[in-house]
This record gives C-alpha cells, structure tokens and sequence, in this order.
C-alpha cells in the first residue's frame, strides 16, 4: 500500500496492477525492498511514486479470510519503469526509518561537560524526538520502550558522549545503545521499538521442525556454522587522568575466550565497580548476538521478526540451533511463498543467501563468476535469491580482506 497525503495506491497478487516480485530484507539497522509491479496497461507510468510510503503485508488465505500482517513502513527512493517487446513493468526501490536516520546528519557539534545528568534513555529519546539542537531539523519519532535493561535509564555518560557536525542520527542512537543490553527495532507503528531481547532459556518466538509440523513452522533447509567471538573479553574502566577515583570490571564470552582469548579495552564515566562490570556484560553480549550462527530458508513466517528468539530442530542431521534472528529476507513471486533468516549479523555468515544450494564449494564467488552469471540475466526468469546470495558472497569477501587506513 503506498500513500502520499490523500493519494494511496494499492498493489496485491490479485489487483489490475499485479504484484510480480518482492524481495524484502530487514535488519536492526536497515530495511530495503524491491518490488517489481505489472505494468501492462500503462497505469503506473503516469505516477511519480518517488516519496511515497509503502508498506508491505504478508498474509495467508484463513478460515476467516484474506488475513495480513504489516510489517514496518518503508519510503520509495527510486521507481524504475522497463519496456520491452511483450513487457512492461514498474519496479519500485524502497528503504527504512533506519536507513532514514542514517541520513539525519548533524547541524553541530553536541559536548556535553563532566556534570551532565542526562541519562541513555534520556539521550535516545532527544535524538529520535529532534528535540537535541544537532538534530532539530528531522523529523520527530516516536520511541517505545518494550522492555529494558537496568542501565539505558541509569547510566550517565556525560562527556564520553559526543556528537560532531555530520554525524548521522542512526550511528549515535546505535552508540547509546551500545552502552546496554538493550537493541532497537522499527515497528509497524512507525515507532523505535527498544528491548532488551531474550537471550536464553526455552520459551522461543518462534520454532522451526521438521517433523513436528502441528505444533512448528516447517523449514526447507538450514545451515549451522561454528565461530568464534571475537573479542571475546571486554575491560571496561575509568579514565585514569581524569577520574579522581577509579572503578573498572569486565566479562567474557567464555566459551571462545578459553579457545582464542581476545582483549577490548572501553574507558567511560563510572559509578562502582558494578557498574564497569553491567557495560562490560551488555558489551559482551551485543557481540554474542551479532555472532553468526547459521541461517534457514523456510515457508513465510509473516510474523518472524529482527531480534526475535528461536530455535530450529534438525530430525535429518539430530540437531538444533538456538538464538536471535539477525536479519530475514521475505520473498515473493508467483508460485513462491518464502524467507530466509540467519543468527547474527549478515555480515559475517557463512553462505548467506545461499541456503538450499547444494554443491557450491567456492567459499566466496570471483568477478568471472558474477560476469557470466550477469551475462545469462533475464528479468523474468531471474532467481532472485541466487543474484542476492552471489552478490553477499562477493561483497563479504571483499570486507573479509580488505584493511582500511587510519587518515
């Protein structure tokens, strides 16, 4: 559904205007989409889209009918109409609040002195409201705190948080945040959702069987992967210059600290010792949930959500895999109802956007790969997931060997 004032525009699998494709990801920090709309009668030439707000819902026919779910709004940035004999088609490009916010630089510096009393909780909400003079000039969101962690309204960090001229609000609430357990998400509300995710135990959001389909969500195919967390140790401390008396604590992540042990050190405004050691715990723990752990390719969950906690149980290898979803890619075309996922962030996965491939070996594609990969394209026959998972292969390798210098 895309709308612009009084303007509003629908696309669905059975409208004039059929829905051909959709291929939509989320992430914490980012949502994107592509959509590619019939076009045969010409409707859509006469429309500039661009601007407009777009919401994609996913549903299943029930006994009560056409039931959907909407998931978190979407701005369109580009709308791109193709011809060709025998085709005509619309494809929209649309992008998140979060991708937004990345792109609120700023005005002016914000330097806050060694007595400041604003809280994380405080902070977040001036940044995201545009009530902070650096930011006065974005749009207002809404921030609503769905659960917390007991220091995003406890800690101060005073003059250890800073903004510069240009820095984008996203890059400064992803800072806040890292202070805490807590971690943000984008609702369909238009909201920041704040929460202090579920990390452990045995209540999931979701589970995926292969066998126990009365009770599960079936999957297709899953990939476990074994990896370190690195670093796997955080020091936090206070600054020894400056604090007249000094406090400090740390954390690891046990398990990869005993194999490969890797130190950060982190200098911030504290309090006791106790409170070193609840940063250094919530600094751990953010690097557990960005550690990627496999990925699954399943039928449409229109409910699974970034951060959401789950398990998935093998009955062809006797296994399972617990832990946070990362990131998830929705798709549809005709004849195809299905998303994948992964653990952790998508960064750092191992065959992403590959799950369900059998015998690719290569561990990232070459140029000549992608080349006559390329060359073969054809816009209606195209396998989406196959174009996505070869381009995420090539840019993660590329960032795997890349260094970049400090100027």
């Amino acid at each position: 559904v895309l709308t612009s004032g009084a303007n509003t525009y629908t696309y669905a699998t059975d409208t004039t205007n059929r829905l051909l494709r959709v291929s939509h990801t989320e992430q914490p920090y980012s949502q994107t989409a592509t959509v590619l709309v019939e076009n045969a009668d010409n409707n859509l030439t006469s429309l500039s889209l661009e601007g407009y707000q777009g919401v994609l819902s996913y549903g299943y026919v029930t006994a009560s009918g056409d039931e959907f779910s909407a998931t978190a709004p979407l701005k369109v940035k580009a709308q791109e109409l193709y011809s060709a004999q025998g085709i005509l088609v619309c494809q929209l490009v649309l992008y998140g609040i979060s991708d937004q916010l990345n792109e609120d630089e700023a005005s002016g510096p914000y330097t806050p002195e060694s007595e400041d009393i604003w809280t994380i909780k405080s902070l977040i909400g001036f940044i995201a409201g545009a009530t902070l003079a650096p930011y006065s000039h974005c749009t207002a969101l809404t921030v609503t705190y769905d659960s917390e962690d007991s220091l995003i309204d406890s800690y101060i960090p005073k003059d250890y948080f800073t903004i510069l001229k240009g820095e984008t609000r996203l890059a400064k609430l992803k800072e806040l945040l890292g202070y805490t357990k807590c971690v943000m998400r984008i609702g369909a509300d238009s909201a920041i959702h704040i929460l202090n995710p579920t990390v452990t135990g045995t209540t999931y959001d979701y589970e995926y069987n292969d066998t126990i389909l009365s009770t599960n969500h079936t999957f297709f195919s899953k990939v476990y992967r074994n990896r370190l967390v690195l670093p796997n140790k955080v020091v936090v401390s206070s600054s020894d210059s400056v604090e007249p008396q000094q406090f400090s604590g740390s954390a690891t992540s046990a398990t990869s600290f005993a194999l490969l042990p890797k130190t950060h050190f982190v200098t911030r405004r504290l309090v006791s010792d106790a409170q070193a050691t609840s940063i250094a715990e919530a600094m751990i723990q953010r690097l557990e949930l960005d550690h990627e752990k496999g990925n699954g390719f399943a039928p449409m969950n229109v409910g699974q959500e970034v951060y959401d906690y789950v398990k998935i149980t093998d009955s062809r290898e006797g296994d399972n895999r617990v832990g946070n979803v990362g990131w998830l890619t929705r798709n549809y075309e005709p004849g195809r109802f299905d998303f994948s996922f992964g653990f952790g962030d998508i960064l750092l996965g191992a065959q992403i956007g590959q799950v369900g491939q059998v015998g690719q070996e290569q561990p990232y594609v070459t140029y000549a790969y992608l080349t006559e990969l390329l060359k073969g394209w054809d816009a209606q026959l195209m396998d989406t997931r196959l174009m996505i998972g070869a381009l995420t292969l090539l840019v993660k390798g590329m960032l795997e060997d890349v260094y970049f210098k400090n100027v």
